[in-house]
């Protein structure tokens, strides 16, 4: 639970920074804008564009993972503890990373495209 909430406090606030460097917007047009939104049960939360064109990432707090759903791909995060004992996101079974890694891995594309 830990590190989805850890997840969800970055993600807020990389979307708040994403949201500053989108360029100005064109006379009556609004700047485009990111969230991040918990559920009221707290094991979902929420990226998005305010403007609705892109898909939503949402990232959902299972028994033993969690779950990240993008445009494209459905991916299980788990925890897990490197050589040196700190501790990293398992992605997939696969690479392990950092919370900021696996959120530049997820929301990037909704932030840049």
């Amino acid at each position: 639970m830990r590190v989805f909430m850890q997840l969800y406090q970055d993600s807020k606030t990389d979307a708040e920074k994403a949201t500053k460097l989108q360029p100005d917007p064109l006379p009556g047009r609004n700047r485009k804008a990111f969230e991040a939104a918990l559920s009221s049960t707290g094991n979902l939360f929420t990226v998005y564009s305010t403007d609705g064109r892109r898909r939503p990432i949402e990232f959902s707090l299972r028994e033993n993972r969690i779950e990240v759903q993008t445009a494209s791909d459905l991916l299980a995060l788990t925890i897990a503890l490197d050589n040196q004992g700190k501790c990293k996101i398992r992605v997939n079974k696969g690479d392990e990373l950092d919370g900021w890694q696996v959120r530049k891995m997820v929301l990037e594309e909704l932030f840049f495209d």
